[in-house]
Order: structure tokens, then sequence, then C-alpha cells
């Protein structure tokens, strides 16, 4: 009982005889297998452009025409025009369709210039008089 050694001799505790045992065997060598690839990438044909260039063009002039209108349109929706009047005057502007508005003292108001033809909003902070046109 003072030997605790395993009596099953299959069961090795450094793993060597495993290895061995299930070690992967090559039919080719290193440079063989290197040498087939070489070949193979050699043997492939160059990749050319994919497209064309005269067919390219016209799908980057369509993205730039795309952009440039979705950032007019954002800019004339976002561009906000503000007009006040101080403590103690009063201020009469026109508004883009030639409406007039006149501020009293410390008012302010606001509106979208390029997007007056949508939408005819004027935000307004404290009292003034409209002369609207129809």
């Amino acid at each position: 009982m003072d030997d605790i050694t395993p009596k099953n001799d299959s069961i090795n505790t450094t793993g060597d005889d495993f290895l061995r045992r299930h070690e992967p065997r090559w039919n080719k060598s290193k440079e063989q297998a290197w040498d087939e690839l070489q070949a193979r990438l050699d043997a492939a044909p160059a990749r050319t452009e994919s497209l064309p260039a005269r067919r390219i063009w016209p799908r980057w002039a369509a993205a730039a025409s795309l952009a440039l209108l979705l950032g007019t349109a954002l800019f004339a929706r976002l561009h906000t025009r503000t007009i006040g009047a101080a403590a103690g005057e009063r201020l009469s502007a026109l508004l883009p369709d030639g409406s007039r508005i006149t501020l009293n003292s410390e008012s302010a108001a606001s509106f979208h210039p390029y997007w007056w033809w949508r939408a005819r909003e004027v935000e307004l902070s404290g009292e003034a008089f409209f002369e609207v046109e129809p």
C-alpha cells in the first residue's frame, strides 16, 4: 500500500506518450507546402479593377450630387434668423413674404427664411404687432 503508482500502464502523467501516439503525420514537407501555395498564387489570374473607370465616376457624381442636395435642404431647414429689440426701443422688420413685424421693447422673433415657402412660422418671445400679407 505504500506504492501509490497507478496500476494501469496506459495513464502517463507527463503526456509524452499521448503526444507520440497522436502526432500528426504529414505527407509533404513544409517547403513543399509553401512551394505549392506559391504556385497556386502565381497561377491565379491577376485581379483587375472590378469596374472600369468609365462606369465608376457616374456613381461618385450621383453620390456627390445627393450629398449636396441633402446638405442644402438641411441648411435651409435649420438656418434661423432672429431679430430682437433691446430695452426701450421698438423694431420693425420685413418677413420673407412681405409681411411686417413690429417688435416692442425686450422682444425677439425668430424664423426660418429659407424654409418660409413651406411653413410661415414665427417664434415670438415678448410683444409684437404683425401686418400680414395674404
